[in-house]
């Protein structure tokens, strides 16, 4: 027991199932999917959401959740064999209720108590069938108050996917119309790339030709799980990972930023606009650049954004899934980005994101999809991954996940008031009167600088450009 488990009396817990019966049918697992259920905790494996209740009504939650299982069968089965299938055998979703000593529940959610306010389980064992696909934990305190946790298996639930739930959940909790998801996988199967396109697409995009290796079995069936058990165990037990710098911007901080980030010329046929999260992420990058870059770099850095990949697949918008994204990467040479000011790198960031031909462009981002859940079918995506995750000459890496304008729930007692996960790397989410970021230390490592460098930075994001006076 931990500190923070003082503050919680012992909690019980019910079994929700769906109240209609399933065959038990045994699905096979893609293996673009199964992919996010084989690294550690600390990888956001089987990541949280909690949300602050400003009521908490036990029965109308569980009764409601039974109903959205009704609709997602595949939540409350459990997978197999090591992730290879997912049996809907309607074994359930734990929901434990929690009673806090405490007279309130905290207006902000710290991510380091997600220890205490979620549940989490070891990767290996969701995957083979030890441990639900989610879990629910209601914190309860004196006041009526709450914290509503969701914890959720990545294989089963991107975030995208984890948000729909959440509001069809919601949808239930207050009688509202709730549209049916897709939570099978068909369409999802057939876009996958035949052993020839692969090729040719692995080839065309990065220069290579996988193939399995010895190092990638030892990797999976040796490496991976040791140390992946070493590292869940720093998570569960100190919190490893769950330690990110946390930043509010309001609403007219950042409209002031997009102002100044707005470029004021452009070249003929580029657009003289930038988005909020084009504004942000350059404000951003040049904070950490500037005071993480020696002078004399001679690399690039890397802006990657977690993008949902689903209106690129033209696939419907509530495909559940648990690998609807993609990842992004914007290569910018670290000597162009130093001698950038604000609206020269937010415009740059939008050409790249909005252009028909650009990395962030639908189709650049359908074909990434494609090649990196082709390389998993095959298990070779160690190849593809270590090209967009750790590219050449690389002096710094800035990973963002926008979720900023996800919709907090209502569950017919008030619309939650605040949110935090441990969904990485950078998130952005929506907050009262305007977002919060937390920022992944990593960014720091992937530099190299030093804890004076840091620091450094850390100050330059404090220090937004301020209203001009007439």
């Amino acid at each position: 027991m931990n500190c923070f488990q003082w503050l919680f009396s012992s909690g019980t817990t019910e079994i929700i199932r769906p109240s209609k019966s399933n065959d038990g049918k045994r699905l096979l697992v893609p293996k673009g999917e199964q992919m996010f259920g084989l690294m550690p905790l600390c990888f956001a494996t089987y990541p949280a959401i909690a949300l602050r209740v400003p009521k908490c009504d036990e029965k109308r939650l569980k009764q409601s959740l039974s109903k959205a299982l009704d609709l997602v069968p595949s939540a409350a089965g459990r997978y197999g064999e090591n992730g290879d299938i997912l049996e809907l055998n309607d074994a359930g979703v734990p929901f434990t209720v929690v009673q806090s000593q405490e007279a309130s529940a905290p207006e902000k959610i710290e991510e380091p108590k997600l220890l205490n306010f979620a549940t989490f389980h070891r990767p290996w064992s969701v995957r083979n069938g030890y441990s639900p696909l989610i879990s629910i934990k209601l914190t309860s305190y004196k006041d009526g108050s709450g914290v509503l946790a969701f914890s959720r298996s990545h294989m089963l639930f991107d975030g995208s996917s984890a948000w729909i739930f959440l509001g069809i959940w919601a949808s239930f909790a207050k009688s509202d119309t709730v549209k049916e998801p897709s939570w099978r996988k068909e369409e999802v199967v057939k876009l996958l790339p035949d052993d020839k396109e692969f090729q040719e697409m692995a080839q065309k995009m990065f220069g290579i030709n996988p193939k399995p290796t010895i190092l990638t079995k030892l990797m999976k069936n040796f490496l991976i799980p040791v140390v992946g058990a070493v590292m869940d165990t720093f998570f569960l037990y100190a919190g490893y990972s769950l330690t990110r710098y946390r930043f509010f911007f309001s609403d007219e901080e950042l409209a002031l930023l997009k102002d100044e980030a707005t470029p004021k010329e452009v070249a003929a046929g580029q657009d003289n606009w930038v988005t909020t999260q084009e504004a942000l992420c350059a404000f951003m990058l040049l904070a950490l650049g500037r005071n993480c870059l020696p002078k004399t770099c001679s690399g690039s850095v890397a802006m990657i954004f977690l993008l949902d990949v689903r209106k690129a697949l033209k696939l419907s918008p509530n495909q559940l899934m648990g690998n609807g994204l993609t990842f992004c990467s914007l290569s910018i040479e670290s000597q162009k980005l130093l001698a950038m000011d604000l609206p020269g790198l937010a415009s740059h960031l939008h050409q790249m994101l909005s252009t028909g031909e650009g990395p962030g462009s639908l189709e650049s981002q359908r074909d990434l999809w494609r090649v990196t859940n082709g390389a998993c079918e095959r298990e070779v995506q160690n190849n593809i991954l270590q090209k967009i995750h750790r590219p050449d000459n690389c002096d710094l890496k800035f990973a963002v996940n926008n979720s900023s304008k996800r919709i907090l729930p209502d569950y017919g007692i008030g619309r939650c008031d605040s949110v935090v996960t441990n969904a990485g790397p950078t998130v952005f989410l929506p907050a009262q009167g305007g977002i919060e970021v937390h920022l992944d230390p990593s960014v720091f490592s992937s530099a190299g600088c030093s804890q004076s460098q840091r620091q450094n930075a850390l100050d330059a994001l404090r220090q937004l450009p301020k209203k001009k006076t007439e």
